[in-house]
């Protein structure tokens, strides 16, 4: 409704090609809320993997009191402000996050019934050497949102300070398998505790199949992602910086002249 509309802020980046991509630019938000969706639209040939577009996504916070950190190709259920808002309320901390893998949705069907939540639970050890998650989804529903080992990049709510003590690291380029145990260890050394929602709230697009990544289109991935994994092995603890590049702490970070020329801050109408 309008009352859910005028209290939720966007800030979207888009990986794109304004050509190519033409339809997912053609809908212009309501002018009555053209103030609160604000974008930073970059060439998908410049793109550099999650970590550095949360980044940029994080620089577009203004004094909202609460942060909804989600990818794309995601849908919500009914009431999804409420609720987060409500099941944070509920966390047995002074610093709680709310996250999880979200369930699954078909492209072509209406969005899922809401169920049990899932659990984070560590699976094994990739040949890069990170720990590989994987979600199950519980029997039932608790009564309150039970604490998790974990925490998703995909699905974080929380209080907004925690951008402030601690922001995304834009040099870990196409990093992958590394980010959420980066941030994860990062936030519990800042206090933070993570919790599991008592149901599905928001629900995730995992197939691929039926578009290109945008890594296919990128040279040199392989080589930023190799530096940003021995970045990521050093902030973990496990190994010494590779060279002086990784070899900042994970609090100093002197990124703004990684954003590349051609992106902007606007707000969309």
């Amino acid at each position: 409704g309008v009352y859910v509309c005028a209290v939720v802020y966007v800030g979207l980046v888009s990986q794109a090609d304004n050509e190519e991509d033409a339809d997912c630019f053609r809908e212009s938000v309501p002018k009555q809320f053209s103030g609160n969706v604000a974008e930073v639209r970059v060439h998908y040939s410049e793109a550099r993997g999650p970590c550095w577009a949360r980044y940029l996504a994080q620089k577009l916070l203004g004094k909202q009191k609460y942060y909804l950190q989600i990818d794309s190709h995601t849908r919500f259920v009914r009431g999804w402000d409420r609720l987060l808002i409500q099941q944070l309320h509920m966390c047995a901390s002074p610093k709680p996050v709310l996250s999880t893998y979200p369930p699954g949705y078909d492209r072509d069907a209406p969005v899922p019934e809401v169920g049990p939540p899932t659990a984070l639970c560590a699976t094994d050890f990739g040949p890069e050497g990170m720990l590989r998650i994987a979600g199950k989804v519980l029997r039932s529903k608790p009564t309150s949102p039970p604490q998790s080992l974990f925490w998703a990049a995909g699905f974080s709510f929380s209080e907004a300070k925690l951008i402030k003590d601690v922001p995304y690291d834009p040099s870990l380029k196409f990093l992958f398998f590394g980010e959420e145990m980066t941030m994860l260890a990062r936030m519990w050394t800042k206090g933070y505790d993570v919790y599991m929602p008592t149901t599905s709230i928001v629900f995730h697009l995992w197939t691929r199949d039926y578009r290109r990544t945008f890594s296919q289109d990128i040279v040199d991935v392989h080589k930023l992602q190799s530096r940003s994994l021995a970045r990521a092995r050093w902030i973990l603890g496990d190994a010494p910086p590779a060279s002086d590049e990784t070899a900042h702490a994970p609090t100093r970070l002197d990124a703004d002249k990684d954003q590349p020329a051609s992106s902007s801050s606007s707000s969309s109408s």
